[in-house]
């Protein structure tokens, strides 16, 4: 048992640093820790063979050691190529494990519905993340990656009764220097396993240099080092070549600097924190035919990333949060409804283009940018804001794209610098109050006189002195589970449309109120107050779009609050009715 150890090791022994990870990872197996690799790139990828093979190791010397867990965080939006090769190694990685007898377990992990990237750009109107506007940490890898790969080691923690789950990092200090001191920072070394926010972290290749990883890329597509991904390397090296405008020099030997050649990164599509997706644009520069498909993707991600700064075009002019319950902030904010539901129609329709090619070419899509429950999230963040021009609106453009067959092409923009804002455009905050009490505007309130859509049964669920529509009350916020955002967008919402439902003149609210109604959204009663206050500001919103009045024009009429709600035209046959509820 330990001559055929030995053997192995022998095998990487003109690789020391790749032997010494083995050995390294060995130990940690036999110390009882259940490590997890997150693959995403070619990094991660070798990380991921030196914990096979340390695994293939420790096996031999107790066979209840393991298991390991390789994990992909899937955000919607990473570069579909890379995501289809991930694919590729996890079950490359099953196999393995299945022909030498090892416990290997493949993970795809995601962001929650609400997290997703376009539901929080689209539906909340959070600004695309750049360099100048990110503060901190970064938001999106936060929320899209870290979180989820958090949730799941908690999952494992309590799976496998113990605290050692240990997360290998794939980062190296050669790849930048805010890399290296970020590493340092967290105390993360090669040898030593370091208690951090996430746990347990190990970094195995942080010393390794970018020839050092190509250099056992090299030795695994040559045959001489077993792998389960001998198969694979091939394909991770045209992708890394693509990105690198179709070059993907290996150099061999000593050198310890990060070499330029196959040193591409690749991350979310819409990856907005450096001015310019070389990556992708080299990608589909150096085979169209291989990478053409993602050209749409480049054109969303740029005409977000020029129309950023421009205000007028994409920003709401108040914020969508109530202070004190009545007071309401006005400044250049999120992304206005408007521009969002731009955004929305180039969306749909990449998705829509995307299927047809797929069906031409005999495959499967790529990608779906927006599935079920993401465009049932969005419309409820639709409806709970207020400014829609008519119920449903996001569910009525995913029917206008994929049941009608409209496309929506994105513009050719400029990149708009950024610029401060005019004086009067400075923050001021208005007092609505008993503009919301003074169009009626009611919340969640039900009563006896009330019908929705289902005309459901009535249920008393006392809170805060009102009573709600009918809920579902659960632990945890949920969006579109079960199958039930498909069967609301394709079965119930037509229906809908065909009854002439959701005319003009109904509050958009009543969509939130029947995707909760129904089940399509959960949520704690605990949440159901806050939500409450917020359809009463849609309320008035919504009031306002009806008798074609712009929110922040009317709240401007105000120097220091909302004081006079005799402005507001009042109510007549010749004007839409809205039924507040």
């Amino acid at each position: 048992m330990l001559t055929w150890i030995k053997i192995i090791i022998r095998v990487h022994n003109k690789m020391s640093k790749v032997s010494k990870t083995i050995s390294t990872l060995r130990d940690l197996y036999l110390r009882g820790y259940v490590p997890q690799v997150g693959i995403s790139g070619k990094d991660s990828f070798c990380v991921a063979h030196c914990a096979a093979e340390a695994l293939k190791q420790a096996v031999l010397v107790n066979p209840n050691v393991g298991p390991l867990h390789v994990t992909t965080v899937d955000t919607t939006i990473d570069n579909f190529e890379i995501m289809d090769f991930l694919k590729d190694c996890h079950l490359a990685l099953e196999s393995y494990g299945e022909e030498f007898n090892l416990p290997i377990v493949s993970t795809f992990i995601h962001p929650k519905t609400q997290s997703r990237p376009l539901v929080q750009y689209i539906g909340r109107g959070l600004l695309l993340r750049t360099m100048n506007n990110q503060v901190g940490r970064r938001q999106c890898t936060s929320d899209w990656k870290i979180t989820p790969l958090i949730d799941f080691t908690k999952q494992l923690k309590s799976k496998y009764q113990t605290d050692k789950i240990l997360n290998l990092s794939g980062s190296r200090s050669s790849e930048s220097k805010a890399r290296a001191v970020a590493l340092d920072l967290r105390n993360e070394t090669i040898d030593v396993v370091t208690l951090t926010d996430m746990g347990y972290k190990l970094a195995p290749i942080k010393d390794w240099t970018l020839n050092d990883v190509w250099q056992l890329i090299n030795k695994i597509e040559n045959g001489d080092v077993e792998s389960f991904g001998e198969d694979l390397t091939a394909n991770l090296r045209m992708h890394y070549s693509a990105g690198n405008s179709g070059t993907c020099d290996l150099l061999v030997g000593n050198s310890t600097v990060n070499n330029k050649p196959c040193s591409s990164r690749f991350g979310c599509t819409l990856c907005s924190l450096v001015k310019e997706d070389l990556s992708l644009k080299n990608q589909i520069q150096t085979s169209n035919k291989q990478y053409g498909y993602m050209s749409g993707i480049l054109e969303l991600r740029n005409y977000m990333f020029n129309t950023l700064n421009d205000l007028e075009l994409t920003r709401a002019r108040y914020s969508k949060k109530l202070l004190n319950n009545k007071f309401i902030k006005l400044s250049f904010n999120d992304y206005s409804i408007e521009y969002r539901m731009k955004l929305l129609q180039f969306t749909l329709t990449l998705d829509a283009l995307e299927i047809e090619r797929a069906e031409e070419a005999g495959e499967d899509p790529k990608f779906q940018l927006i599935d079920y429950p993401s465009i049932v999230a969005i419309q409820f963040y639709f409806a709970r804001e207020g400014g829609e021009n008519w119920p449903g609106q996001a569910i009525k453009a995913w029917h206008d794209v994929h049941t009608l067959g409209n496309r929506y092409g994105i513009p050719k923009t400029e990149y708009v610098e950024p610029k401060a804002a005019a004086t009067g455009d400075s923050e001021r905050y208005f007092d609505i109050g008993d503009a919301i009490d003074n169009i009626g505007a009611v919340g969640l309130v039900t009563d006896e006189e009330e019908n929705l859509l289902q005309s459901p049964h009535r249920v008393s669920s006392a809170y805060d002195s009102f009573l709600t529509l009918p809920f579902d009350n659960v632990k945890k916020f949920t969006i579109g589970e079960n199958g039930k955002a498909w069967e609301y967008v394709e079965e119930i919402f037509p229906l809908y449309l065909d009854n002439n439902a959701l005319k003009t003149g109904v509050c958009p609210t009543i969509i939130l109120k029947d995707m909760i109604n129904l089940g399509v959204i959960q949520m704690p009663q605990s949440q159901l107050y806050r939500l409450h206050n917020q359809c009463k500001i849609a309320q008035l919103v919504n009031y306002l779009t009806a008798n074609s009045i712009k929110a922040e024009d009317y709240y401007l009429q105000f120097p220091t609050k909302v004081n006079d709600v005799d402005s507001l035209p009042s109510q007549n046959d010749d004007k839409p009715q809205l039924c507040l509820f």
